[in-house]
C-alpha cells in the first residue's frame, strides 16, 4: 500500500511538471514574439516631432521663469512702498506735482511757500526705507509773481543737465 502511495504522489508530481513545462514554453513563446515586434517597432516621426517642440517649450518657458524671477525684485520691493512712505513724510509743507520713480532715478516736481521746506522734506524722505542713501544730483527753485516756489529734484546727472 505504501508503494501504490508513492507511485500516485509521482504521477502526480510528473503531471504538475508537465503543467508547468507546458505553461513556461507558452510564456517562453510570447515572451519572443513581444521582442520581435519590439524589435521592429520604429518610433513615430509625429510625436517625436511633438516631442522636440514641447521641449523646446519647456526651455523656453524656463527661460521665461528665470527672466520674471529676476525682475520679482522690481515688483516685490514695487513703488507701492515708496508712495506710501512719501505719503508718511508728508506734512503740508510741500506738494507735489509731478513724480516719476525708476529703479536708479528719482525726479520730483512740486510747489512750496518757503524755500526752507524742500531741504526739510528731503531730509525726511532720507530717512525711509526705499529713499535711504538715494543723492539728489539738482535742485532748481524759481518762482513766477504771485506764485508759489516751484522745485525740481532729480538723482540723474542728466536730467540736471537738462536744466
Amino acid at each position: 500500500m505504501f508503494l501504490a502511495f508513492g507511485w500516485w504522489q509521482q504521477q502526480q508530481v510528473n503531471q504538475q511538471l508537465q503543467t508547468l513545462q507546458q505553461q513556461n514554453a507558452t510564456l517562453e513563446q510570447q515572451k519572443n514574439s513581444l521582442q520581435q515586434a519590439l524589435s521592429k517597432h520604429q518610433p513615430d516621426a509625429a510625436l517625436q516631432a511633438k516631442l522636440s517642440q514641447m521641449t523646446q517649450e519647456q526651455q523656453l518657458k524656463t527661460l521665461l521663469l528665470t527672466e520674471l524671477a529676476k525682475r520679482e525684485q522690481f515688483k516685490s520691493s514695487g513703488f507701492t512702498n515708496m508712495l506710501e512712505e512719501l505719503a508718511k513724510v508728508a506734512d503740508g509743507s510741500v506738494w507735489l506735482s509731478h513724480i516719476h520713480l525708476a529703479p536708479q532715478n528719482l525726479l520730483f516736481e512740486g510747489y512750496t511757500l518757503k524755500p526752507e521746506n524742500v531741504p526739510n522734506w528731503v531730509v525726511r524722505l532720507s530717512d525711509t526705507e526705499s529713499f535711504k542713501g538715494k543723492a539728489f544730483a539738482s535742485m532748481t527753485m524759481n518762482r513766477g509773481e504771485q506764485q508759489p516756489l516751484a522745485f525740481r529734484l532729480t538723482t540723474a546727472a542728466k536730467e540736471a543737465e537738462k536744466q
